[in-house]
């Protein structure tokens, strides 16, 4: 499957897991296939994922929180070019406004309505 530390392009991680080319969280067949994430959108990556106020982007992180296969997690780190961290699954998530705020503050985001946190497994 994927190597960690290897550079793929989203083409590359489409081909093997399927998914949306364009979603930070993509899905195929009713579940979310991995996660490629940015440090400026995502500061305490890979440990947490910071999710915003799109209906798409919280109806994804949800189906997330709602599974409980591991999936690989990426990180961009130049143009088009993706890092695999590693295997991760979901531990648990917040929507309090004690976490989303300590989030905001850390990311400088403002539209943070989910904190979910990943455990490595892989």
């Amino acid at each position: 499957m994927f190597i960690k530390d290897l550079f793929y392009t989203r083409r590359q991680i489409h081909n093997e897991v399927g998914g949306s080319l364009q979603q930070y969280l993509p899905t195929s067949k009713g579940r979310v296939v991995c996660a490629c994430l940015t440090k400026e959108k995502n500061p305490t990556f890979p440990g947490t994922i910071l999710v915003g106020d799109r209906p798409l982007v919280k109806d994804t992180a949800a189906l997330l929180c709602s599974q409980h296969e591991p999936i690989p997690v990426f990180l961009k780190e130049v143009r088009h070019k993706w890092r695999y961290v590693g295997l991760y699954k979901f531990d648990r998530d917040s929507i309090s406004a004690d976490d989303i705020s300590k989030y905001a503050e850390i990311s400088g985001r403002t539209n943070i309505t989910r904190v979910v946190h990943l455990v490595e497994v892989g």
